[in-house]
Order: structure tokens, then C-alpha cells, then sequence
């Protein structure tokens, strides 16, 4: 139990309510009257360079079908600019309000995903409601600010994850290949099913994977301009600034300060150090979760992966930090047992203070969960902590 005063419980959650309410209406209001959304005016404006039969992935095509400067590039695949084509049917600013729209309903299905299958009971919910609006740098917020896809993307992972629970694979690997279809390194959460070690699931995980990666070879040889311009916007994002909570961001930052300090040309070295930060950490992984019994603790092993994924990831984005959120629930309420450290691990989810707290913050709770992890999966079949509730009869 986080508090034992059942009172004390109800009234914080009450306030913790009405903060985070009045905290999402000044958001909306943010959004709708300042000029945010900068994401979605790249979106937008690709999808009618694009229907205008001029390349996406030159900026300068993005401004002359534009009213104003366009300062981001298009970085998704061609086939993605046909999911923005339907906002050309309104002018920008109707679209503008669109999309806003669209994403707070997509935003309250994520919620409702997460606290119908993850929340245990109701004395978290004050919990769960504080890494909703805070967490990682304010994810959610910040994702909401730059119009980005991360919270549509976050939906078709977490409409998939209950399905990979459940053990119901072919739902949970279309869902993610979808998902992948934008952001391909999202193909690594289709391997989870693997576990299983079963044919179904292997043929499945391979399937989808070839889908993903046909639909890339397809939007090659349909249009090899676009597919080139694609990869060379890829290849130009700038790994770095606080912005981008990553470990290969983190040692990028280390290496400038001491090429700086000796005079060296250690900077060049960050993809190599970065590989073998990742290597490192995948063997100690392995290493500490050899014998763990993982297909009747798919919980577990989901949390474990989750956040493999994010501390390896070479770009991450303090948005994508959406996809730790539950994992971070499930080690604050689960592996802390003490208040006073779980109190700790909210204040340094939720309050940013320092550069790369995101990324610091999810390494030092992925090595909590692995110091329990050995006892977690040892113990009974289910995991004791967020698992599926039934939906109640309202």
C-alpha cells in the first residue's frame, strides 16, 4: 500500500485530480491560441509539396507551397505523407485544430488503455494521474506542443501490448508493424512474441517483419526519389541537445567536454563508444536474467524490454519517453517497497532539473528492476502488480 490512511488517500487523489485538470486546460489552451503543433506544419505541408508532384524532403518545396517559413524537415517514409493527404482538405489552420483534436481523443484512449489493464487498484491512481502529466519532462505535454505522431504511435503500441499479454500474437505483431510503418526501429518490439518459442509466433514475428520492410522495398522502386530524399533527412538529424534523452546523446555530450578539456578529437568516437555501451548492457542483461522465467511472467519480461529499448535507442526524443511511463509505474509500485523511495523515484520522473534526467532517470530504475528482477520471476506465475482487471459492470 503507498499510504495507509484510506482518507488521506481519496483527498490527495482528489487534488492530484484537480491538478492535473487544470494543468491539461491551460495545455489546451496553449495549444489553441499560441503557435505550437511545429511538427504537424512539416506534415502537413510535405502532404501538399507531395500533392503538388513536388519532392517532400526538400524543405524549400515545403515553403513554396507554404505561407510561412517551414523549419523542420520531413523524416518519415513517402508511404506515411498519404496518412496527413486527408488534412490537405481543409486549410492549415482548420487542420491545425484537427489534428489537436484528434490527438487528445487518441491521448484519452492511451489513458484509458493503461488504467483499465495496468492499474492494480485504486489507491495508484494518483500515481499513475502525476507520470501522465509530468513525467520524463512532461512527455505527454511535450509531444502535445510539437504535434508529433508519438501519442498515435504510443496508442497502436499499447492497443498491441494487452494482446501480447493475452498471448494473442497476430494482433499484437499487425499492430506494431503498423506502427513500424513510421518509425522503423519500432520493429524490435515485434520480437517479443519469440518468447513463446513457438511456430505461430515465429511465423508471425517474420511475417510482419517482411511486411515492414516490403512496404520500404515497394515505396523504393515505386518512387527512388523519395525514398533517397527520406534517408538523406534520416541520415541529416543531429543526435544531441537535451531534447534527445539517449544514451548515445549522453556520451556525445561527455566526448565534446573532453575533446574540449585535452584538445583530442574524441567526438568522433560516439558511435563506437555508444555500440559498445548497448553491447555492454545487453550482456549484462542477459547475464542477470539467464534462467528467469519469463512466458509466465510476460509482464515482467515486457517491462524489461521496454526499457531496454529506450536506453539503447541511438534517437529518442524526450516525447517517445511516452513509452516508459507504465514501466516506470510498475517499478515505482511494484520493486520499491518503502515510501520515502518511491516518493524519491516520482520527485526525479516528474521534476527536471538536470540535463539528460530523462535518460538518467529510466537507467538508474532499469537497474533497481534488475537487481529484483531474479526474485520477481521467481516467485508466482502471475505478477503481483499491474495486471487486468476485469471491466466492471458499468
Amino acid at each position: 500500500m503507498f499510504v495507509t490512511n484510506e482518507k488521506l488517500i481519496r483527498y490527495a487523489g482528489i487534488v492530484a485530480l484537480v491538478v492535473v485538470l487544470i494543468y491539461a486546460l491551460a495545455v489546451c489552451y496553449t495549444v489553441i491560441t499560441k503557435d505550437k503543433q511545429w511538427d504537424f506544419r512539416t506534415y502537413y505541408h510535405a502532404a501538399k509539396a507531395h500533392q503538388a508532384d513536388l519532392d517532400p524532403y526538400q524543405i524549400e518545396n515545403l515553403n513554396a507551397v507554404s505561407s510561412e517559413e517551414i523549419t523542420l524537415d520531413y523524416v518519415y517514409p513517402p508511404v506515411t505523407l498519404y496518412f496527413f493527404t486527408p488534412f490537405l482538405m481543409f486549410d492549415f489552420p482548420t487542420a491545425y485544430y484537427l489534428f489537436f483534436a484528434l490527438k487528445l481523443i487518441a491521448l484519452g484512449l492511451l489513458v484509458r488503455i493503461w488504467w483499465r489493464r495496468f492499474l492494480p487498484e485504486k489507491t495508484l491512481a494518483i500515481v499513475l494521474l502525476v507520470l501522465v502529466a509530468f513525467a520524463f519532462r512532461e512527455t505527454i505535454i511535450r509531444d502535445i506542443y510539437a504535434g508529433n505522431i508519438s501519442v498515435f504511435e504510443q496508442l497502436l503500441i499499447w492497443s498491441a501490448i494487452p494482446l501480447f499479454l493475452d498471448r494473442k500474437v497476430a494482433g499484437y505483431c499487425l499492430l506494431v508493424g503498423l506502427a513500424a510503418v513510421f518509425k522503423f526501429a519500432l520493429v524490435l518490439l515485434l520480437l517479443l512474441p519469440l518468447i513463446d518459442r513457438n511456430r505461430k509466433a515465429t511465423l508471425w514475428v517474420a511475417g510482419t517483419g517482411m511486411a515492414v520492410a516490403g512496404v520500404g522495398i515497394v515505396s523504393y522502386y515505386a518512387s527512388p526519389l523519395l525514398m533517397e530524399g527520406f534517408l538523406a533527412n534520416i541520415s541529416a538529424l543531429d543526435i544531441g541537445g537535451h531534447a534527445d534523452q539517449t544514451s548515445l546523446a549522453v556520451i556525445k555530450e561527455m566526448l565534446i567536454w573532453l575533446s574540449g578539456a585535452t584538445g583530442g578529437e574524441f567526438v568522433r568516437l560516439a558511435t563506437a563508444f555508444h555500440i559498445a555501451f548497448a553491447l555492454f548492457l545487453l550482456a549484462v542483461t542477459i547475464r542477470i536474467t539467464r534462467g528467469s522465467n519469463f512466458r509466465s511472467n510476460r509482464l515482467a519480461f515486457l517491462v524489461l524490454c521496454l526499457f531496454l529499448y529506450a536506453l539503447v535507442m541511438p534517437r529518442l526524443k524526450d516525447y517517445s519517453y511516452i513509452l516508459l511511463i507504465i514501466p516506470s509505474f510498475y517499478v515505482i509500485t511494484n520493486i520499491l517497497k518503502s515510501a520515502i523511495m518511491r516518493l524519491v523515484a516520482i520527485f526525479f520522473v516528474c521534476v527536471s532539473f538536470l540535463p539528460y534526467q530523462a535518460f538518467l532517470t529510466a537507467f538508474g530504475l532499469y537497474i533497481v528492476y534488475l537487481s529484483q528482477l531474479k526474485q520477481l520471476t521467481a516467485s508466482a506465475p502471475e505478477p503481483a502488480g499491474p495486471v487486468r482487471r476485469e471491466p466492471s459492470a458499468s
